[in-house]
């Protein structure tokens, strides 16, 4: 069984674009859809993850471990916010993305954070979620990943199963950009513009 190119922090996907919406997907660069919670031009709706929470890697004893995590931190520079289905093909659909930014991220900057729904998974892959997001986690330390097992974020930012949420928030917490869906060539070229013009990012 093949499961996930998905969760796996730096190599998840992610990031931001201007203008229009393409088929697959939708955009916001001023109003959310309905009844969306993140708003461009406000703070980030605070997230408290409470189960698993942060994923933690420690390299010598070869031991992944987990602690509560809570967006509030993400301060003091943009982050890309990622909050996505445990689902193979969302890992797919964010490699462009995700390569494109590691390519030009030369001092290991690595500001992906992947918060992942684990109750949305493909059918009959459960049991499987967890090993399968540490060892990729283990590859890739320096990006933040998150384990909600309790789709907390869903509820609190009022997203539908199956999505696959990219969002951008400057250094003091503001929503930049929003995007539900599959980013096209344009869009990441786009989106990396966009990252380079928000003070901090570089």
């Amino acid at each position: 069984m093949r499961i996930l190119p998905l969760l796996i922090g730096c190599q998840m996907a992610i990031v931001v674009s201007t203008a229009n919406a393409h088929p697959g997907g939708h955009e916001h660069t001023s109003t959310p859809h309905a009844p969306d919670n993140v708003e461009i031009g406000k703070p980030l709706p605070e997230l408290d993850i409470l189960q698993a929470g942060q994923l933690h890697y420690d390299k010598k004893n070869d031991k992944i471990t987990y602690s509560s995590w809570n967006s509030s931190t993400l301060k003091g520079k943009p982050y890309i916010v990622q909050y996505l289905p445990a689902r193979s093909n969302t890992g797919q659909m964010n490699v462009p993305l995700n390569d494109a930014l590691l390519a030009i991220d030369k001092q290991n900057r690595c500001r992906i954070v992947s918060v992942v729904d684990v109750n949305d998974h493909d059918w009959g892959t459960g049991i499987f979620i967890k090993g399968a997001m540490e060892s990729n986690f283990k590859r890739t330390p320096l990006c933040v990943v998150v384990a909600d097992n309790n789709g907390v974020g869903k509820k609190v930012w009022s997203y539908k199963d199956l999505e696959n949420v990219t969002m951008i928030i400057d250094k003091d917490g503001i929503v930049k950009y929003e995007y539900v869906g599959k980013l096209n060539k344009l869009q990441i070229k786009n989106i990396i513009k966009l990252l380079d013009s928000l003070p901090g990012w570089k």
